[in-house]
């Protein structure tokens, strides 16, 4: 079969986007099924050169939530006109693709309230001997406020809009021509109850499309460590808290070296300018800048601790590409305390800590309590990526796809559709 691998928000290697593409269609093409790749129009070279992309969608999605981007066209209620032109537009650029049968699957990476309200009105235009099945994965969480009380609260709309979003996406899943065409999946089993809140539609928490390096090897025995702070850094992530984090670890340990990497270092530059600094008087701090797709699974390897000093409330309920490839790859990680990330680390042994408070020193002292205990949390992370290679790598989440489509098929095969 055809898969049509859809992305607005795949537009460079920094993030995930470029990863997830790669890692699934290569799980795809394994099993005999080709793809076509379609990503932003504003796709870098290289990325359109590696992945065989081709430029579709104007909108990039991520821009629908920048405040400044939201309230140009109206202080009110600039975040609805933001929603209407983005699902708009990504609805008209769907209208571009060759006319799909119904052999061809639809895989839509990352998609937010705007991208599935579209996906919802093209497939519902198409006609019926053409229309595909989609699988769709969402974005991030739904927005809703967990009450305590087994329900949802939610959020006033200038604050936190996607809640209402998704609900207007939801009504347009009811649609008997489109509902059992789509299969609407995430990577973290804590939003679920929320998105089906929401849309009023079954969602199902599927494996991520993350890759191990080919030889996970066990780190025990180490002598000498290097601690990697990873990735595409916001605030969010805990980025303003690492220049001070970095003075405090390498102060107090001499048998460490800390190596932080910024996929998008312009995002951030102040705190950039910071390491900046004192990576010049400090050769134990390596700086990496850019993103590094050829180097990306070598630097990961590189490091005997990943520490993800991410903000609680903002991963409560969010999965971490970093936090799965520690897993996947043997390294002991630290994360915050009493989020998703934190259940999952526990799912596969605790290898390494949770940090209790969103401050330098909480997170120094779960880096430290680790060090002090390398061999024990080096073979729970060695034992943790045998775990998760046979549970959790990206060869489930296409056998989670082929057979969904398989028996969805044979429904509409029984019904006659």
């Amino acid at each position: 079969m055809n898969f049509i691998y859809l992305d607005p928000g795949l537009i460079n290697f920094a993030g995930h986007h470029a990863a997830f593409c790669r890692n699934l269609v290569n799980a795809l093409d394994r099993r005999g099924h080709t793809a076509s790749i379609y990503s932003n129009v504003a796709v870098a070279k290289n990325v359109q050169h590696e992945l065989k992309a081709m430029p579709l969608f104007r909108a990039n999605p991520y821009n629908q939530y920048v405040p400044q981007y939201e309230t140009a066209p109206d202080p009110i209620c600039g975040w609805l006109k933001s929603f209407e032109v983005v699902w708009q537009s990504t609805a008209q650029d769907l209208g571009q693709l060759r006319l799909p049968t119904q052999d061809d699957v639809i895989y839509w990476n990352s998609a937010f309230p705007a991208q599935l309200t579209a996906l919802a009105h093209w497939l519902g235009s198409l006609p019926e001997d053409r229309r595909p099945h989609a699988v769709v994965e969402l974005n991030l969480d739904s927005g809703v406020i967990d009450d305590g009380k087994g329900g949802f609260e939610l959020p006033n709309p200038q604050v936190n809009e996607k809640p209402l979003l998704w609900r207007y996406a939801g009504m347009l899943l009811s649609d008997p021509k489109i509902r059992n065409r789509i299969k609407l999946i995430n990577f973290e089993s804590s939003t679920v109850p929320g998105y089906e809140y929401l849309l009023r539609e079954p969602v199902e928490a599927w494996n991520p499309p993350f890759c191990a390096s080919a030889n996970v090897e066990s780190r025990v025995g180490k002598q000498g460590f290097a601690i990697g702070i990873l990735g595409y850094q916001r605030e969010e992530k805990g980025f303003t808290l690492v220049p001070e984090l970095a003075k405090r670890l390498l102060s107090e340990r001499q048998d460490i070296a800390l190596l932080v990497h910024n996929a998008e270092p312009a995002f951030m530059w102040r705190t950039q300018s910071e390491l900046r600094e004192i990576a010049a008087r400090e050769s134990r701090l390596v700086l990496i800048e850019g993103a590094i797709p050829d180097r990306w699974m070598e630097t990961v390897n590189s490091c005997d601790l990943i520490v993800c000093p991410y903000d609680p409330a903002a991963f409560k309920t969010r999965c971490s590409g970093m936090l799965n490839e520690s897993l996947a790859n043997g390294i002991p990680v630290i994360v915050p305390a009493n989020t998703s990330l934190a259940r999952v680390f526990e799912e596969f042994g605790a290898p390494g800590a949770v940090f209790e408070k969103w401050t330098v020193e909480s997170i120094a002292a779960s880096v430290f309590s680790v060090l002090n205990n390398y061999d024990e949390h080096a073979q729970r992370a060695f034992e943790a990526a045998e775990k998760w290679e046979k549970e959790y790598s990206v060869e489930g989440l296409a056998s989670n796809i082929l057979g969904w489509i398989e028996e969805a098929r044979k429904q509409h095969a029984f019904a006659g559709i």
